[in-house]
């Protein structure tokens, strides 16, 4: 596995209490150990047999995860930088067919306001497999789906305040 593609997410440990009653029936906290959980993220590009082995790798284990499969891009960056120069342009030219029907003409650029908020670039495509009998789906040829995750939407803001004349 290339270097960089598993990262560890979060990980916590915690004390383990369960209430037990007493004979006179009063209930009290006794420690029964600690449990841990850790949050991995694996990044690789959409490849459905690679994705297969990692779902009967998991299956293997003796774990039982919660696994939740999401979709994105693989430069949000780029995306992001396309999403704003598309919404520029966009402001630019409503402004200027704005300008044309109100007989003025568009002036300078006086001022951009951002939020600067990332958006979330998912795809609203989830995957979710259970693992109830491992030893059957090991049983089987572990075989996915060709996908084809619906596409992103993204949406941002900005406001464009122009000079007229």
């Amino acid at each position: 596995m290339p270097r960089g593609e598993l990262k560890a997410v979060r990980f916590d440990t915690n004390a383990e209490y369960e209430n037990i009653q007493d004979p006179q029936g009063h209930y009290r906290r006794q420690f029964t150990g600690y449990a841990c959980s850790y949050q991995l993220k694996l990044s690789f590009d959409l490849d459905t047999r690679r994705l297969a082995a990692v779902l009967g790798a998991i299956a293997a284990s003796g774990a039982d995860p919660e696994i939740n499969i999401s979709f994105t891009v693989k430069d949000p960056g780029q995306v992001s930088e396309a999403l704003l120069t598309s919404a520029a342009a966009n402001a630019r030219e409503k402004a200027e067919v704005l300008c044309r029907a109100s007989g003025v003409t568009l002036g300078q650029l006086v001022t951009i306001q951002y939020g600067c908020k990332e958006p979330e670039i998912l795809s609203p495509t989830r995957y979710t497999m259970e693992f109830n009998d491992p030893v059957s789906f090991l049983s089987k040829s572990v075989s996915m789906p060709e996908l084809a995750p619906e596409d992103i939407k993204l949406q941002d803001t900005a406001s464009f305040v122009w000079e007229i004349g």
